[in-house]
């Protein structure tokens, strides 16, 4: 698979146009591929109201070596992508995959957005609305490559 950023909340998986507000029935007719559907709920505490995830899983690991899933908010219309494996991303032409070096990325697309260092290995970028982790910070193996991309509408939890 191939992720293409085109602008905030439009993009292309495989070449395939989607973007941001996308009802999930329409994302899964365009996209077309299996995917297992994950809608959890989270109580935290008594008087706070819990989370609510929906998200779709594409996972075709075996075959293709591809990993992302997308989020949905209330209205199952699309408000983010997280990819853990996939062949490339590409922003605004600067393209990665997930054997390249976090920083090393977020030093090429902090030329397209200011970056927020969040702590080691967690890049984040508020113009392009996009996050990078790499596999030490998300409890892989004691690496600095790409571990996790995360593209949202909101990305207000982040600042």
């Amino acid at each position: 698979m191939i992720f293409q950023y085109t602008v905030p909340g439009k993009f292309l998986i495989d070449n395939i146009p989607l973007q941001f507000g996308l009802s999930r029935d329409l994302v899964r007719a365009k996209l077309g591929a299996g995917y297992v559907a994950l809608n959890e709920e989270f109580l935290l505490e008594e008087d706070a109201p819990s989370i609510i995830q929906r998200r779709d899983v594409y996972d075709r690991l075996d075959s293709a070596g591809v990993h992302f899933l997308l989020g949905y908010n209330s209205d199952d219309q699309l408000t983010e992508v997280e990819i853990r494996r996939c062949k490339k991303i590409k922003i605004l032409g600067v393209e990665f995959n997930f054997r390249d070096e976090t920083d090393l990325i977020a030093e090429e697309l902090s030329g397209l957005s200011p970056l927020v260092r969040k702590s080691d290995g967690e890049y984040f970028f508020p113009e392009l609305q996009v996050l990078l982790i790499d596999e030490k910070h998300m409890g892989g193996w004691d690496t600095n490559m790409l571990e996790c991309f995360y593209h949202a509408s909101d990305v207000s939890h982040l600042h």
